[in-house]
C-alpha cells in the first residue's frame, strides 16, 4: 500500500474527505492528527488543520517518525501566510519568512528521502473577508505567495499541482465557489477533489 501524508490547510480537510472515492485502494492518503476542534472553526489551525508555513514546519520538526513514516508528502500552506492583522495590517507570515519556511520544509523532507509534492493555495474572496472581524485576506495575496512558492518548488525540482488555477478555471461566481470567505461549497470541494486524486494517481503509479 502506498502511504501520502497530506498537510494542508482547512481546503485539504475539505477535499480531503472525498478523496478516498477517487482514489484506488491501494493508496492510503492520512494527515496530520485530526481532531473534531479543527472543524469547530476553520480559521483556527487545530488538529488536523496545518495552519501556516511555520506551524507546517514546525510540525515536521517535532513529529515522531510513525507520523512522517509515508512514501509521498503533498503539503499545501499560504492561506494562513497572507492573514492580515486589522490592527496593524501586517501579514502573519511576511513574504520572505514564507519563502525560507518553504526552503526548510523541502531541506527536512529531502533529508529524510520522501518524495515530495506542493499544492499551491485557492482563491479567496477580499470581499467577504469585511464580514471577518480578527483578520482579514486580499484575494491578490494569493497569486503572489503561490509565485514565490512555485519558484522555489521549481528551484530544488518539486512538483506543483495547481489547485488554485484549477478553481479559478471552473469560471464560477464567488457567490457559487464560496459557502464563507475561503471555503468552498460542497459541489465544488468535490471537483477539486477530483482533480487532487487525478495527479496523485499519476505521481503515485
Amino acid at each position: 500500500m502506498t502511504r501520502i501524508l497530506l498537510i494542508g490547510d482547512s481546503i485539504s480537510l475539505d477535499y480531503g474527505k472525498f478523496l478516498p472515492r477517487f482514489l484506488p485502494k491501494d493508496i492510503y492518503v492520512y494527515d496530520k492528527p485530526s481532531e473534531e476542534d479543527a472543524y469547530v472553526d476553520l480559521d483556527t489551525p487545530l488538529g488536523g488543520n496545518g495552519g501556516d508555513s511555520s506551524m507546517v514546519l514546525d510540525f515536521l520538526r517535532t513529529a515522531d517518525e510513525e507520523a512522517l513514516r509515508c512514501d509521498w508528502f503533498f503539503f499545501n500552506c499560504g492561506l494562513h501566510d497572507i492573514k492580515h492583522d486589522r490592527q496593524t495590517d501586517a501579514y502573519q507570515i511576511p513574504l520572505e519568512d514564507y519563502k525560507r519556511n518553504l526552503e526548510q520544509i523541502l531541506a527536512l523532507m529531502q533529508e529524510k528521502g520522501i518524495r515530495t509534492v506542493f499544492i499551491n493555495s485557492t482563491p479567496t474572496s477580499t470581499l467577504r473577508h469585511s464580514r471577518v472581524k480578527a483578520f482579514y485576506r486580499l484575494k491578490e495575496d494569493v497569486p503572489a505567495y503561490n509565485a514565490v512558492a512555485e519558484a522555489v518548488m521549481a528551484e530544488h525540482g518539486i512538483p506543483v499541482i495547481d489547485l488554485y488555477g484549477f478553481t479559478q478555471a471552473l469560471g464560477l461566481s464567488e457567490d457559487d465557489l464560496f459557502r464563507d470567505h475561503t471555503h468552498f461549497l460542497p459541489s465544488v470541494i468535490q471537483l477539486q477533489a477530483a482533480y487532487m486524486a487525478g495527479h496523485i494517481n499519476g505521481f503515485v503509479k
